[in-house]
């Protein structure tokens, strides 16, 4: 026993260090919201109200799909898009008319349908989700994420991405 003694003290002491550490900082756990580490009032993130999704906002979206993904008229897909976006393309209104964009392709011939998913729809923030339904067996169908804002009384593309699965590789056994 006299051996484990010194273990035992010092676990101890561990947790004494530790009590002591967290009365000094403080874990609250009397707030309604839970523990939390720090002093003062804790302040919760509020997410904008949710509005009924606007016209505007989806003409804008189905426009940029023919348009744009579909490779019809890159032109006004520039001018769909925000600044952000145009930033994040990295590249010119010249290199953009030539096609080599971040926008992933569908052909827009072999679109049949195009239903629209809502994921949330705030004042100047709306993201949905668009299924665009193949004519052809040749091309698959394929679902995409676009977000919208509004920015000077416009309605605009900020980002669109595929949604799909990422292939995980396999070795060659299995």
């Amino acid at each position: 026993m006299s051996r484990w003694l010194p273990w035992i003290a010092g676990l101890v002491l561990v947790a004494g260090v530790i009590a002591f550490t967290i009365s000094r900082i403080g874990l609250h756990t009397n707030a309604p919201e839970g523990p939390h580490l720090g002093k003062g009032p804790v302040t919760e993130s509020k997410d904008a109200p949710t509005v009924k999704v606007s016209p505007a906002a989806r003409i804008v979206a189905g426009k940029f799909i023919l348009t744009t993904v579909g490779r019809k008229d890159l032109a006004t897909g520039w001018n769909l898009i925000t600044p952000a976006m145009k930033r994040a393309c990295a590249c010119t209104r010249a290199e953009w008319l030539k096609g080599n964009i971040n926008v992933v392709p569908f052909p827009a011939e072999d679109i049949s349908y195009a239903p629209f998913k809502t994921d949330w729809s705030h004042k100047n923030d709306l993201g949905l989700e668009v299924a665009l339904l193949s004519k052809s067996k040749k091309i698959k169908s394929q679902v995409f994420f676009i977000e919208l804002k509004k920015r000077q009384g416009k309605w605009l593309v900020d980002y669109i991405a595929p949604r799909g699965n990422v292939a995980i590789p396999t070795t060659g056994n299995g």
